[in-house]
């Protein structure tokens, strides 16, 4: 017994289109004759809606004439299916291979693709996942440890100590101190100049400052030369005494 339209002798053939038989009604002044029902079609057609009922754990009840309707809100309810009302839907929408624009989660959050980036858009704020793997944000707020490459000690660990900034390459910590400090277990190691103030020391190794009055290569220079030419002492008395010329300008 399945399912079928009606296909007695008296059916009206294709009224709703082809092989979609329908129902008439008799007219005597014609000569034709309503349609014939038969048990079979009748049978499919209440097994059809009994088993869609009775699966819900609904029992048939035949003084309630709305027992179709509860079992399919029923289905609906405990399956956790979406629910649409008008432009609205509600309730947890799992699935694969979902294609829409845009998802709007609350009116305000936005969920899409641009470019193959994908996009979280909070009121006119972005948090992007670019397609070559970079995280783009305005600024991005951890409120525990942030862990690049992994979190097993293999990777490198950034997190915060009594306002100091850490990072931690496997059991060596590099700590940036909320006074400016600069803290590291092992050597620091500049590819330039590594500057303090106006003053610096450059990749050869060189130091230049006001105090040495530029390069302490040329000041030390200047003091060796002077230190090997008498001419530059005085006088005091019968001896001559030679003239240091100092970092602060001293004699």
């Amino acid at each position: 017994m399945k399912m079928h339209r009606i296909d007695t002798p008296t059916a009206q053939i294709d009224k709703f289109g082809q092989g979609k038989n329908g129902f008439t009604n008799g007219d005597q002044s014609t000569g034709r004759r309503a349609t014939d029902l038969n048990s079979d079609m009748w049978d499919a057609v209440q097994e059809e809606i009994a088993n869609a009922i009775e699966k819900t754990g609904i029992v048939l009840d035949k003084n309630s004439h709305d027992q179709l309707y509860k079992a399919i809100q029923k289905t609906i309810e405990e399956k956790g299916y979406v629910k649409k009302s008008g432009d609205k839907m509600t309730g947890d929408l799992t699935g694969t291979n979902i294609t829409a624009n845009r998802f709007k989660i609350g009116g305000n959050i936005q969920l899409y693709d641009n470019v193959g980036d994908l996009v979280m858009q909070v009121g006119t704020k972005q948090f992007r996942v670019q397609n070559n793997g970079e995280l783009k944000a305005e600024r991005m707020t951890a409120s525990n440890d942030i862990f690049v490459g992994s979190s097993g000690g293999a990777g490198v660990r950034i997190y915060t100590d009594a306002g100091d900034l850490v990072f931690q390459v496997n059991d060596k910590t590099f700590k940036l101190q909320n006074n400016g400090e600069i803290i590291s277990p092992l050597n620091i190691r500049a590819n330039g100049r590594v500057y303090s103030g106006d003053s610096y020391i450059k990749e050869d190794g060189n130091i230049f400052g006001t105090v040495f009055g530029g390069f302490i290569n040329d000041w030390i220079e200047r003091i060796f030369n002077k230190k090997t030419q008498p001419a530059l002492g005085k006088m005091v008395g019968l001896k001559m005494v030679q003239q240091e010329l100092l970092p602060n300008g001293d004699t």
